[in-house]
């Protein structure tokens, strides 16, 4: 739900505020505030909220103002009025444009709590109301997808305010959906980098893996009980069967079906039979476990105790692995990550806290090995594909694998580049040639070439006797040269376009390079 807090006492607005995100009744999608009429109309033309908190006393337009126009306009928001004055006109004015509530200030925040929770079951009455009509409406020829939507209600209980799923409702009945029995919960897990190296885009394997799964499983494409959804970094397929024996075997055909027809690696969580009203936390149980099935050795999964790892660390040989960056054996570091994850693999050691672990020893070296060569970690790891791998590196080792071999590999190669002094100068100076009538400064040119600005600075000199500086004014007085021969343009201009704010320091330059005023060169080359 989404609420707007409109008050033009902006220390009350945030008190407000404060203390609706600080309720543990109730979460709000979305808490805005606005400190006047004005700016909250256009707010609410632009979003749907479904309540106000509103004061009514404010400068040029008051909040009765507001709820009138909302109400012109349509609007079906629930307000809740805030005042310093028990007004009777004020009261009259409420119950006429249907307001909810109307507190006096100063605000007694249980009063509002309990406002609040009352406005909202009200609202979920309305909707719920508001859903069964409709779906009296339309049961004959929508029925496979309100028996969907009722279904995803009960897996997705946990998401939806005050609903409680513990007894059929006319809609339940309807559809033929039993409380009497027992079900389990099917969830199939595919990793973003397992379909996408297929080159499938997300809408189209959810969609591909949701009728593969309920071929399976139900022996038809038919999808009243089966969910697609994403989430950390997942392609989620659930499933809500009737509890039987044969389900094992299903899942089993099911992992083969989609390496046979989707070429992807599934892990299928068959949760153990349980009530209706238990779905929801099977679904978030198992969707907690495959966060930390890092290895997915095991197909079908019915038990947690398939993928627990034991409570152990994974050590790092970190003095040995900066020793093997130092020495620049790109393959050789990647392989002592390797080995450490087979062997903890082995041992049933690898979780996702684990990997974790890993990644934060990983980066603690390269940092340090980036340190000391002076270049720039934190620019040379902003990379998309360097952010991407760095994302998903925890889903799994096949994914820590990928990361640890990129970002070895390319600091490696990099600090390979700054040790030839040379090829860094000529990229600086490239840099310089492009870039030199604008505002050119150390840090830029240390970003480029992905060094420390102090660093490059010296490097360049060493190798070509001049400062950066120098080299900046050089190629903008060559720059110069080449406006004033080309004429069509006063000396003013030209000094302005290749970068010199002060015309005076210009001369002075110019004449220093060149052995004559800018003026009497261009007159010369006319």
């Amino acid at each position: 739900m989404k609420l707007l807090i409109v008050d033009d006492d902006i220390p009350t607005t945030q008190a407000v505020r404060n203390c609706v995100l600080a309720m543990s009744e109730l979460t709000f999608d979305v808490v805005e505030t606005a400190y006047n009429v004005v700016t909250a109309k256009e707010m609410i033309q632009e979003e749907q909220y479904d309540i106000v908190i509103c004061d009514i006393e404010m400068p040029r337009y008051s909040g009765m103002d507001l709820l009138e126009w909302v109400r012109e306009q349509g609007g079906t928001e629930e307000f809740i009025f805030l005042t310093c004055h028990e007004s009777f006109h004020y009261a009259a004015q409420a119950i006429r444009y249907k307001a909810e509530a109307y507190i006096i200030k100063p605000v007694d925040y249980e009063t509002l709590k309990d406002t609040l929770i009352q406005t909202v079951k009200k609202l979920i009455q309305q909707s719920e109301q508001t859903r069964r009509s409709v779906y009296g409406t339309l049961w004959l020829e929508h029925s496979e997808r309100i028996e969907n939507t009722l279904w995803r209600e009960i897996l997705f209980a946990d998401t939806v305010i005050g609903l409680k799923i513990d007894k059929p409702r006319e809609e339940h009945i309807k559809a033929n959906i039993r409380f009497d029995i027992e079900y389990q919960l099917v969830l199939c897990v595919v990793l973003n980098t397992n379909f996408t190296q297929n080159q499938w885009d997300a809408p189209t394997f959810r969609c591909a893996a949701g009728n593969v799964v309920g071929e399976i499983l139900f022996g038809t494409p038919s999808l009243a009980r089966v969910f697609d959804y994403s989430r950390n970094g997942r392609v989620y397929v659930a499933a809500i069967v009737d509890a039987a024996q044969e389900n094992s075997a299903r899942c089993e055909r099911l992992v083969q079906a989609c390496r046979e027809t989707l070429r992807c690696k599934m892990t299928v969580y068959l949760g153990r039979p349980c009530s209706i009203a238990q779905l929801w936390e099977r679904r978030l149980f198992w969707e907690q476990m495959d966060l930390d099935n890092v290895t997915r050795t095991i197909s079908v999964v019915q038990s947690e105790a398939q993928i627990l790892p034991q409570e152990e660390s994974i050590t790092l040989d970190t003095a040995q692995f900066a020793e093997t960056l130092r020495q620049g054996r790109a393959v050789e570091a990647v392989d002592m990550i390797r080995h450490i994850l087979d062997t903890a693999e082995y041992g049933g050691l690898i979780s996702a806290q684990a990997l974790h672990s890993v990644r934060q020893d990983v980066m603690q070296i390269l940092f340090a090995y980036l340190m000391q060569e002076h270049i720039l970690a934190h620019e040379l790891f902003e990379d998309r594909n360097a952010k991407q791998l760095e994302a998903t590196c925890s889903n799994s080792v096949f994914d820590m694998l990928k990361w640890v071999d990129y970002i070895v590999k390319r600091a490696i190669d990099t600090v390979a580049q700054a040790r030839q002094g040379e090829c860094v100068v000529e990229k600086v100076k490239r840099y310089i040639e492009e870039n030199c009538c604008k505002d050119v400064t150390r840090e830029e040119v240390g970003r480029y070439v992905f060094l420390s600005p102090g660093y490059v600075a010296r490097l360049f000199k060493q190798e070509t006797g001049r400062s950066l500086r120098d080299y900046v004014n050089e190629c903008r007085i060559t720059r110069a040269k080449q406006m004033l021969a080309a004429g069509g343009r006063n000396v003013s201009e030209i000094a302005a376009s290749v970068g010199f704010d002060n015309f005076s320091y210009f001369s002075t330059l110019f004449k220093k390079y060149v052995d004559c005023p800018p003026s009497e060169y261009m007159r010369k080359n006319e």
